[in-house]
């Protein structure tokens, strides 16, 4: 015959026997004692205690320096290295970095750049730059740009997360409204010298005016030339690297890394920079200029992308002209 009473308890040494007749009443007064207990959570979850409102504005505390600590390692660097400060123990403030805090001068510099981005748009920001990353698309603008690019960043941010990327994005935005400025403003000039010189008055300029005129516009289009870096390269990918936020893409030279050697620095040297607000037309005359090639087009498995990037950065190459040089070695066997 099957038992009419309940076995209640977890305990192997402590079960009490409950009738079956009793269960649902016991069952609906547990119910109303998990309902009471729960509200009491509630209630004592909304309201701090002392102790625990002290602790909070401590954490708080703690959160806040962290997002300021790049900012405030830049200044402290800018000062140590403009004051020299590092002289007594080291000779540069390279060896400085190095010897003292393991820190590259790359990452240094990064870190003093970013300090200085910072400074130039916290006044009247409504939300500050939370790390280095979101600042470091900054340093390609000039300074006086630097303050509407971030607040345009801040106001566009999708669903309120402002990241590195978006901040990439916004800048490279304003990096195309400069090149259309200066555009106009050179077209301009241009049809403004025309009209001018076509005018009866000055038709009789002599030659030796003319040619320091035009050594002149010389030397005022190179000013104007575009500061050469990766943020304003045609090759330069503003897509994330994935699970690497220290690294970026350039379509010539593969996956490069920040802390090796920063965007400005690494462009300002390239050999294959290219202006990223450049005409079409001129872009595919650049690419002409460097050599005569044809295209191949191969589907590769996704794992050798990383080794074949690793391969050409080993040898100095970009991996197009890696790529190359390996063809053109098995076609020459």
């Amino acid at each position: 015959m099957s038992s009419s009473n309940t076995v209640r308890g977890s305990d192997a040494n402590n079960f009490s026997v409950v009738p079956s007749a009793e269960l649902p009443a016991r069952v609906a007064q547990d119910c109303q004692l998990n309902k009471a207990d729960a509200k009491d959570l509630s209630a004592q979850s909304s309201t701090l205690t002392d102790a625990e409102a002290l602790e909070l504005s401590s954490l708080e505390a703690t959160v806040e320096r962290s997002l300021k600590a790049f900012w405030e390692i830049g200044q402290a660097l800018r000062q140590i290295r403009d004051r020299r400060l590092y002289r007594q123990d080291f000779s540069t403030f390279e060896d400085y970095c190095t010897n003292r805090w393991e820190m590259s001068r790359r990452w240094a510099y990064q870190l003093i750049e970013a300090a200085t981005v910072y400074e130039n748009v916290r006044h009247g920001a409504p939300i500050l730059p939370a790390n280095e990353r979101q600042v470091r698309p900054l340093t390609a603008l000039p300074s006086q740009e630097q303050p509407r690019a971030w607040a345009q960043a801040v106001s566009t941010a999708p669903n309120g997360k402002l990241t590195a990327f978006h901040v990439a994005r916004v800048v490279e935005e304003h990096q195309k409204k400069i090149s259309r400025n200066k555009s106009n403003n050179e077209s301009s000039s241009k049809n403004q010298r025309t009209q001018t010189a076509n005018h009866p008055s000055n038709r009789e300029i002599s030659a030796s005016t003319q040619k320091n005129a035009g050594e002149l516009g010389a030397t005022s289009s190179q000013t104007e030339t575009p500061c050469r870096s990766c943020w304003n390269c045609y090759h330069c990918s503003f897509e994330p690297v994935q699970d690497d936020p220290h690294s970026f893409y350039c379509q010539k030279l593969g996956k490069l890394s920040f802390i090796e050697k920063d965007g400005n620095e690494r462009g300002s040297k390239c050999k294959l920079w290219l202006d990223r607000w450049i005409e079409p037309e001129l872009v595919k005359k650049a690419k002409r200029a460097q050599r005569d090639t044809f295209t191949l087009t191969l589907q590769l498995p996704i794992h050798l992308q990383a080794q074949m990037q690793d391969a050409a950065k080993t040898q100095g190459l970009a991996v197009v002209d890696w790529a190359a040089q390996i063809l053109q070695a098995a076609v020459g066997k």
